[in-house]
């Protein structure tokens, strides 16, 4: 991590610096703008709540919507919510919630910050946004295209088109 703060310096625009993490990494770990939490550390994000330092922000990886309540209530910036369709990097989920979780945590939680994830490609990210996601979050849809910068411009498009369709989606 010591080497973040120095490759920052290379693009115009600083990236934010955000890494999945155990609830016990200490609050003040030095170039973290932030913090990504699997849904499993949810009780252990409540007995902690106390402790946080107020730096930084932190997300919630979210498949029910009882989770996405408690991760609202304990001030998550943002909720992971998926997993929206059948995806290679977790080839052992059989099932997957799709955007109806997305559709029911928007209804439930009309003002939290949703980034759907799981399975979503440029021809299928609409219907995460129409479903009240602010953005989206890929692996693959990426990585293993041809041409990864082609790829992502495209589902910026769909991302942007889908938004247009739908003025009261605020896609980030």
């Amino acid at each position: 991590m010591r080497a973040l703060p120095s490759m920052g310096k290379l693009l115009a625009t600083p990236p934010l610096y955000v890494v999945n993490a155990p609830p016990d990494l200490p609050q003040n770990t030095p170039c973290l703008d932030g913090r990504h939490y699997p849904e499993r550390y949810l009780a252990t994000l409540k007995e902690r709540q106390q402790q946080r330092d107020g730096r930084g922000f932190f997300g919630v990886s979210v498949h029910a919507i009882s989770s996405a309540v408690t991760a609202a209530a304990l001030e998550a910036s943002y909720l992971q919510v998926g997993t929206m369709f059948p995806t290679a990097s977790h080839p052992e989920k059989t099932s997957v919630e799709g955007p109806e979780l997305m559709r029911a945590v928007r209804q439930a939680l009309p003002s939290t910050r949703l980034i759907g994830i799981g399975g979503i490609t440029e021809s299928n990210c609409a219907d995460v946004v129409r479903a009240g996601a602010n953005g989206i979050a890929v692996i693959r849809a990426i990585l293993d295209a041809d041409k990864p910068d082609i790829a992502a411009t495209r589902l910026r498009q769909a991302l942007d088109n889908a938004s247009v369709q739908d003025p009261n989606v605020n896609v980030i």
